[in-house]
């Protein structure tokens, strides 16, 4: 019971400003997550916190963050790989390979921390916000890290409803389906993904979601690796599983036979997101504004140029 009064008022900040976040972004068309990253940032950097918040802050960031990313597994269904057959599957491997290892090249060269370079790569290749949280959770990567890597991915995908068009029309790329799995292949998240498609023509629009669809299938693979690779760099006598990658697989598996009831899908597809919201907010909150913007331009022009060089390397393999 002492807990619970203890998690209460942080719990009940962390609702306070993720709710305004979403109120907030239906009038300004900017992401809510990203509005409650900065708001979570604004907060803790230009009022001074009581402590007895601390609690309510850390159990949203790290309790809701693991059952977001347990219940992220309902997104998965066996009727996106009944419309992919083998040679579009091979692309879009080759997408996530490419933007995986162009990012961590990039990051890299430009002397990035390797945890952030590799978060910033997740999210590039796989599927932005969600990869990056997913797979932060396994590398224990710094909370300024989650957060810079989370906002920068953001902006650029927002700055890549423009930019991908733009190359289209440079490459004189008119064929709607390579179009969609240039858009679908590149562009990190489904709505800046449908958003790109759609602007174009409805059949671009529908190719560059089931390309993105298809994408999101390798985060699985992806963390089952990472988890793997961090597992044996602990030096453990056996390899350990963090407890929400198991999570994450079963709601998967569940959810990929079709043994979950839709209404509960809905639902679980609803939790998974305002608890990802109600995450990042709590990171927001106790990160140093000064931290953020000392490394935020860096970052934000490196990643831009692995991101152009990714869309460069998806046109000469599409085309």
């Amino acid at each position: 019971m002492q807990f619970f009064k203890n998690i209460i008022p942080g719990l009940f900040l962390v609702l306070i400003v993720t709710f305004f976040s979403i109120f907030l972004s239906k009038f300004l068309y900017i992401d809510s997550i990203l509005i409650s990253i900065f708001l979570g940032i604004f907060i803790n950097n230009f009022f001074k916190l009581n402590q007895v918040y601390n609690k309510g802050i850390n159990f949203s960031e790290k309790h809701l963050l693991n059952f977001a990313i347990i219940l992220m597994g309902v997104n998965f269904n066996n009727s996106i790989l009944k419309e992919v057959d083998s040679i579009i599957l091979y692309n879009v491997f080759l997408f996530v390979i490419v933007g995986f290892f162009i990012t961590l090249l990039i990051c890299r060269l430009f002397n990035l921390p390797i945890k952030l370079s590799q978060l910033l790569a997740f999210g590039n290749a796989i599927c932005g916000s969600s990869a990056i949280i997913a797979v932060s959770s396994i590398v224990r990567s710094k909370k300024e890290d989650v957060i810079l890597s989370v906002s920068i991915i953001n902006i650029i995908g927002s700055l890549s409803i423009i930019i991908v068009p733009f190359i289209l029309y440079f490459f004189s790329i008119n064929n709607s389906f390579m179009q969609g799995q240039i858009i679908g292949g590149t562009i990190q998240a489904v709505g800046q993904v449908s958003a790109t498609g759609y602007i174009i023509n409805e059949n671009v629009g529908q190719a560059a979601i089931l390309i993105k669809m298809s994408r999101i299938l390798f985060l699985i693979p992806a963390l089952i690796t990472f988890s793997f690779i961090y597992s044996f760099n602990k030096k453990s006598d056996f390899f350990q599983f963090p407890f929400f990658i198991i999570g994450f697989i079963i709601v998967f598996f569940l959810s990929y036979n079709n043994l979950i009831p839709d209404l509960f899908i809905k639902y679980f597809k609803i939790l998974s997101k305002y608890f990802l919201l109600f995450a990042l907010t709590a990171l927001g909150l106790k990160v140093s504004i000064q931290t953020y913007l000392k490394s935020g331009i860096k970052v934000f022009l490196v990643c831009l140029l692995a991101f152009l060089i990714q869309v460069f390397i998806v046109v000469q393999i599409v085309t």
